[in-house]
């Protein structure tokens, strides 16, 4: 993926199955001591937004990011995810969670930590 993540922020979700749109990619959660992201968010409304595991992408192009299908949206696992979804992950490291997670909506640099949730900037 060679798009800065300020560049996919609000691309829309598209199902391969349907063609029918999902969504918008509001966040990236980033597994920092493999580099790599592990899972995306997909914002449906102000109030509702699902997990999708990166193994379940599709494709990622300029204008939409495909999953398999609808049923790969799934609700967040646990509170960690919760806090993803909900752009509630600390960025600062003495405010890390228990299960070293971080918020880098704000700085383009890995974490040390297991992971983290990347948001666009306001």
């Amino acid at each position: 993926m060679t798009d800065s993540f300020r560049e996919a922020h609000g691309r829309k979700v598209v199902s391969r199955a349907t063609a029918e749109a999902l969504g918008e990619l509001s966040h990236m959660v980033v597994d920092s001591s493999r580099r790599h992201v592990s899972a995306v968010v997909v914002s449906k409304g102000k109030k509702h937004a699902f997990v999708v595991d990166w193994e379940h992408i599709s494709g990622f192009g300029p204008d939409a990011v495909m999953v398999e299908s609808e049923d790969t949206l799934r609700s967040p696992a646990d509170d960690h995810e919760q806090e993803a979804v909900d752009g509630k992950l600390d960025s600062s490291a003495s405010a890390s969670s228990a299960r070293g997670a971080t918020s880098m909506g704000r700085s383009p640099m890995w974490s040390s930590t297991r992971t983290a949730a990347i948001s666009a900037p306001s």
